[in-house]
């Protein structure tokens, strides 16, 4: 997929090479609204033969409209890297400022839209809109149609339990631990993506070394011990993901959570690395041991909890 981050909208006034089939978007969580979107996207742009875009935004609307807007729920790679896996060709990122804001949406539609994306075909959200005061949602679009030669395309609503999907929802129930109900809004596994930083060596030290993952939106589970799959270097691992504040060691006077995942078999330095983290269930709780013996005995139960041999490595490397 090629990537446009642009500083600017002004920056996308020069025309692309080639007309496409768009789409505009936060996509925050890439939940099943976005996937259809994206699969009507995909339809559209290979029936044309044209570039399948997404137009969206590094910072999300809210957060430049309110001082209280929620925390996003994929950093801006995790949201490119799920827009390529879900057959986009290009996205084009711009930051939602000022010249955003006061934009009308005749002046988005034929200025950017039309002008620089060369829109053959714009898809909607069922509940999207762009320009000024979001003037532009689909009825305006479709009273534009005509004039402008081009196609337009909307998606319905998904609901699950009742309720039409939404971030606000996903988000409450990741934090909340509701798993489950996460994984069948977002149509996919719960994950985040992050690149790894120095701890303080303390998985090492005890034989199970550990991977400090900096989750860079914070939208993760309640402190626990979870299976795991990780993502890096273009292969999948099996491995235990613990988020807490690591009692034994610290008692409960950490503030923020750490998130430090181990792989078994593994060796190796991943200093830097980004590795995309799949949640696959819970484990057991967070729990503070009387020893470090103790803890050894439920780092074990937990590899094995895998169907993996539980190894330590006593050279404590990796």
């Amino acid at each position: 997929m090629k990537r446009l981050h642009l500083q600017s909208i002004s920056e996308i006034a020069a025309p692309l090479s080639e007309e496409c089939a768009v789409t505009i978007g936060v996509f925050d969580g890439m939940h099943q609204g976005h996937l259809k979107v994206l699969h009507i996207l995909k339809e559209v742009g290979s029936r044309l033969g044209v570039p399948r875009t997404v137009l969206t935004f590094d910072t999300h609307p809210d957060r430049f409209l309110s001082k209280n807007a929620p925390a996003l729920i994929l950093s801006m790679e995790h949201r490119l890297r799920l827009l390529e896996r879900n057959g986009v060709d290009l996205a084009v990122v711009i930051p939602f400022d000022k010249a955003v804001r006061e934009t009308t949406a005749k002046e988005f539609l034929d200025r950017f839209l039309i002008g620089a994306l060369r829109a053959r075909a714009i898809i909607l959200g069922h509940d999207s809109a762009f320009g000024r005061n979001k003037e532009g949602d689909l009825n305006f679009l479709q009273k534009q149609a005509d004039l402008r030669g081009i196609e337009v395309h909307s998606a319905t609503e998904v609901s699950v339990g009742g309720k039409v999907i939404s971030s606000t929802r996903i988000r409450e129930a990741i934090r909340s631990g509701d798993l489950r109900l996460a994984e069948e809004m977002l149509g996919r596994e719960v994950s985040f993506l992050g690149p790894v930083v120095h701890g303080d060596a303390r998985g090492r030290q005890i034989g199970y070394p550990t991977a400090n993952v900096q989750c860079e939106t914070g939208i993760v589970p309640p402190p626990a011990v979870y299976e795991v799959t990780v993502l890096f270097g273009g292969i999948r691992r099996r491995a235990v993901l613990s988020i807490g504040t690591r009692p034994t060691f610290h008692g409960h006077q950490e503030v923020v959570p750490t998130i430090e995942v181990h792989i078994p078999g593994f060796s190796g330095d991943l200093y830097d690395e980004i590795l995309e983290v799949f949640i696959v269930r819970k484990i057991r709780d967070q729990k503070k041991f009387d020893s470090v013996e103790e803890l050894l005995a439920n780092i074990r139960k937990d590899i094995e909890s895998l169907g993996i041999a539980a190894r330590r490595d006593e050279t404590g490397k990796g």
